[in-house]
């Protein structure tokens, strides 16, 4: 693992990171089926089609209200938070770590999911993502991209303007990113440490392409290694 006697920014994917499961997949799945997603993934991978065309089609399929989408979620008992993010949470503001939620779903999603889970402290985050529009008519879903790249939501890009936010007179800070899925790939090259979940398409292409990284299962591994870098720097 990198370590510098640097400030930290911890980035961190939502879906499937901090959840344990991706909350679009449970809804798209009820609308499309696995089958189909699976199909659009593979062409995603394949350099077949882009991943903000086939997301597009992913959230037009999905014909719910929000509150139909939350009972959805509540109901499927494989979609919870990461307990130990909280803990994550407490350690960056102890030590004067800004946290930043980087996410390639849909604003009202992320933002619910998180606020039944940490409450006002949801506000202690800053979070970049989609917008989502749901149709008052028909209750189709479409969602308003956050840039004009083919992923929709760049992370990487998002990493670099957080940078550029930072005070050139001191030192740049370490950038920490934990993530887990396709619209994570690109933040491999733009931290100086990823976590990436254990089993997931991150930790495969890392492992893949020989990028260093750290697997993880739980944020609970996450703040051991954020304790131990702290530590190592003292």
């Amino acid at each position: 693992m990198t370590t510098a006697k640097r400030p930290i920014l911890f980035t961190t994917d939502f879906d499937g990171t901090i959840s344990t499961q991706d909350t679009g997949n449970v809804l798209i799945d009820i609308a499309m089926g696995l089958g189909r997603r699976d199909e659009l993934d593979r062409a995603i991978m394949a350099g077949e089609r882009t991943f903000r065309d086939v997301v597009a089609e992913m959230w037009a399929a999905v014909k719910m209200t929000k509150e139909e989408a939350a009972a959805a979620l509540s109901s499927n008992l494989y979609v919870r938070l990461d307990p130990h993010f909280a803990d994550v949470m407490d350690w960056c503001q102890a030590h004067g770590a800004p946290i930043v939620v980087l996410s390639g779903g849909l604003d009202f999603l992320v933002h619910d999911m998180l606020a039944q889970y940490l409450g006002d402290r949801v506000r202690e985050l800053h979070i970049v993502t989609n917008h989502g529009h749901i149709d008052p008519v028909t209750h189709q879903w479409s969602v308003e991209y956050h840039d004009d790249t083919d992923l929709g939501h760049d992370k990487a890009a998002s990493i670099r303007a957080l940078l550029t936010l930072h005070d050139s007179s001191t030192t740049r800070p370490l950038v920490v990113f934990a993530g887990d899925g396709i619209s994570d790939l690109s933040c491999a090259g733009e931290c100086d440490v990823l976590f990436t979940k254990r089993g997931e398409i991150l930790e495969k292409h890392c492992v893949e392409h020989g990028i260093p990284h750290t697997a993880f299962e739980s944020f609970a591994e996450i703040l051991a290694a954020l304790q131990a870098l702290h530590e190592a720097e003292a």
